[in-house]
């Protein structure tokens, strides 16, 4: 088999990466380069010296020789990609150990046609061919992943020949209107809070901060068009996602794949009735070992199809959020408690060295209003206790049926974790001190690979301390008598 070099627009993308150093030279002058001007070169902005003409020159040879050095091609069992100039990387996937095939643009690749491909394969090392033709993208998709057979679909949800090419079941998708009510109950909130602190710091504070400020606005709203034209399919037994308005993403990952679904209901969006579903996968995405990204399956849901419908297009469940067990009685108690002693202690922090520094810059201490505010501030704090922890108390809990778990956790981000008893690999039960004197436990159930991967596990709030133990067992029991495909 031939090798391949990738598409003649790397070359920019390799100049962007190595951009640092010749911005570096520009902004800091360094004292140990040697000032050699050579303003007798017609061609060059006047005050141009040697040093740095080299540093631009090397910049752009080193580009040019990073994008001559990379080859990929593909064989009949593998795909194998080189890449390096001084130290050489080559690396080899196996076919039969591919498990998914992700196509990409950005701005650049709209611009220029191409497109950016990245091959994952159970482990963090894949392999990411940046840039490749949009043909060869296609081609190269459509070999590495197993043919599946598309699903027959009842005469409504298919589309017409005049559509283009025929598609999967389509699970969920944003539509324009859906859109702007995603921005609104979500990043737009974000958005005009840190407007907000602009224009405070503009008034009160440094004139420079704001600037650096606007950043986060332009971050969000960037960040929002990821979920622009979202549409999310089942063909066959994988998963199918496109998104994106900048950067026009494809990506897909099989059905025997996904580990846990999870619906979650910010304050925010919740109030409106919306909520976001998030699926996580045991995918290996990313060079810097971002295994088990999760994935999101639809940006916005009426609340209460998140779980019905789009859950239920991934497996079919017979438990409801109805369901739910609550957790032991003495966790109201103790979820007041907490939330009051850290109320507590960081408004005696905040009021110290509020005091302190009005001290310093010659405030005379007025001990009663200080005392004044305190107790109104500790009034305050009780009041946010008690409604924290009756919402926490009422939002936790858990429900086991024949072939799942949904546990529900989150105050202010209510999240709704539905996980197949057989993807289950270990169950650990937690005590503290408190919890250990109060006869309750947390279960945390860990799926393929979400500690190496820093995600949180789903776990089951202070439950019955003889219930955590019987929990732990049964969902053990469970996820033993199922046998798993390799690798899953």
């Amino acid at each position: 088999m031939n090798w391949h070099q990738l598409h003649p627009v790397t070359v920019l993308k390799e100049l962007g990466s190595v951009a640092w150093a010749v911005v570096g030279v520009i902004i800091f002058d360094f004292d140990f380069a040697p000032n050699v001007s050579i303003d007798a070169l017609p061609w060059l902005p006047e005050g141009s010296d040697l040093f740095e003409l080299l540093v631009a020159v090397g910049a752009f040879a080193l580009a040019i020789a990073r994008y001559l050095s990379t080859r990929f091609r593909v064989t009949e069992t593998s795909i194998e990609f080189r890449r390096g100039v001084v130290f050489r990387t080559e690396r080899t996937t196996r076919r039969d150990r591919i498990q998914n095939v992700a196509v990409g643009t950005g701005l650049l690749g709209r611009i220029f046609g191409v497109r950016t491909v990245e091959i994952s394969a159970g482990d963090p090392t894949d392999i990411t061919l940046a840039f490749v033709g949009r043909t060869t993208a296609e081609a190269l998709r459509a070999d590495l992943l197993p043919t599946d057979s598309t699903p027959e679909v009842e005469e409504t949800d298919k589309i017409p020949d005049s559509a283009g090419p025929a598609r999967g079941v389509v699970i969920a998708e944003l539509g324009r209107g859906g859109f702007v009510r995603y921005l609104v109950t979500g990043p737009l909130i974000g958005a005009v809070t840190i407007v907000i602190l602009v224009v405070v710091l503009l008034v009160f504070a440094d004139q420079r901060w704001p600037l650096f400020s606007f950043a986060g606005v332009i971050y969000l709203l960037m960040r929002s068009g990821d979920v622009y034209d979202f549409r999310a399919e089942q063909r066959g037994d994988r998963l199918h996602v496109t998104q994106g308005f900048i950067r026009r993403e494809e990506k897909g990952a099989a059905l025997d794949r996904v580990q846990m679904a999870q619906v979650v209901r910010p304050v925010i969006r919740g109030l409106f009735g919306h909520e976001t579903v998030r699926i996580q996968t045991a995918d290996v995405l990313g060079e810097q070992a971002q295994t088990m990204k999760v994935n999101l399956l639809s940006p916005l849901e009426a609340r209460g199809e998140g779980t019905e419908r789009v859950v239920g297009a991934l497996w079919p469940i017979d438990i409801t959020e109805e369901d739910l067990l609550g957790p032991a009685p003495v966790s109201l108690r103790r979820g007041i408690l907490r939330t009051l002693i850290i109320l507590v202690a960081g408004g005696l922090v905040v009021g110290t060295a509020i005091v302190v520094i009005a001290s310093l810059v010659g405030w005379t201490r007025d001990w009663a209003l200080i005392f004044s505010l305190f107790a109104g501030y500790l009034v305050v704090a009780l009041l946010l206790a008690v409604f924290y922890g009756r919402r926490r108390y009422r939002l936790l809990g858990h429900v086991v049926g024949p072939d799942h778990i949904m546990v529900s956790t989150g105050v202010f981000r209510h999240r709704l974790a539905v996980v197949p008893i057989a993807k289950i690999q270990s169950v650990q039960i937690r005590r503290s001190f408190f919890q250990r004197r109060s006869g309750i436990s947390d279960v945390a159930i860990d799926t393929a690979g979400m500690s190496l991967a820093g995600i949180t596990a789903t776990t089951v709030f202070d439950a019955p301390a003889q219930l955590g133990v019987e929990l732990a067992g049964r969902l053990i029991d469970g996820a033993s008598q199922v046998a798993l495909p390799d690798g899953v």
